[in-house]
């Protein structure tokens, strides 16, 4: 389990990249990166794709070897041309990151997630439980 405050808190995390989309931040301590999706909706695909570029940029700036992908703010969406557009970040996560948990808000969600990672033939996790995700992400049994 992640190291948690005595209050119970979440591992400090440091920011290192935030647009109205995506926050990008990493808990040094945990040598866990995560990347939030904001609740912000995107306007159309070429925001998708322009956004999706800046952030793939900043992957290399993460010194930890795992990341939780945080989707539980993101609008759902299982628009085919949004999924082939977000195939992208989902391919540059899976190469620069030795353990990847995404985590999602729903069943649904979960079932979404694990069709694309079926679909692409990823090999990450995905659960609804925050404490889990740090677990796995850490790579402790759970």
């Amino acid at each position: 389990m992640p190291a948690w405050d005595a209050n119970g808190s979440p591992p400090e995390l440091r920011v290192l990249y935030a647009t109205e989309f995506y926050v990008l931040s990493e808990a040094k301590m945990e040598k866990v990166a995560v990347l939030r999706r904001t609740a912000q909706g995107f306007t159309s695909l070429d925001v998708v794709r322009s956004e999706n570029e800046r952030l793939i940029g900043w992957f290399s700036k993460c010194l930890a070897p795992s990341i939780i992908v945080d989707m539980r703010e993101a609008p759902p969406n299982n628009d085919e041309h949004f999924e082939v557009a977000m195939r992208r970040p989902r391919s540059a996560v899976g190469r620069r990151f030795e353990r990847v948990v995404v985590l999602v808000a729903s069943a649904t969600g979960q079932m979404q997630v694990t069709r694309l990672r079926r679909h692409e033939g990823a090999s990450y996790s995905v659960t609804r439980d925050y404490a889990q995700a740090w677990r796995l992400a850490r790579a402790e049994s759970c």
